[in-house]
């Protein structure tokens, strides 16, 4: 099943940015993975545009949401 998910992570002295992507989720995965999936590509993406990296990088979720990627029930 498809999986869309938000994020909207801040990170002192860089700022703030967010991520969203459509998921695959494998039956196995728990909510936490895909969490620390998002939050990881979401830092990357802070990171691959910062001017400088900072000594600390401690990301503050801000916003995180995770919801079936369809909007209409298709059983």
């Amino acid at each position: 099943m498809k999986y869309f998910y938000v994020i909207t992570v801040e990170i002192p002295e860089l700022g703030t940015s967010t991520a969203n992507e459509v998921i695959e989720m494998h039956p196995d995965w728990a909510r936490h993975e895909i969490y620390r999936h998002a939050l990881n590509r979401c830092v990357q993406q802070m990171l691959d545009s910062a001017p400088y990296r900072p000594d600390r990088i401690t990301p503050i979720t801000k916003f995180w949401s995770l919801e079936p990627d369809s909007i209409m029930d298709r059983a």
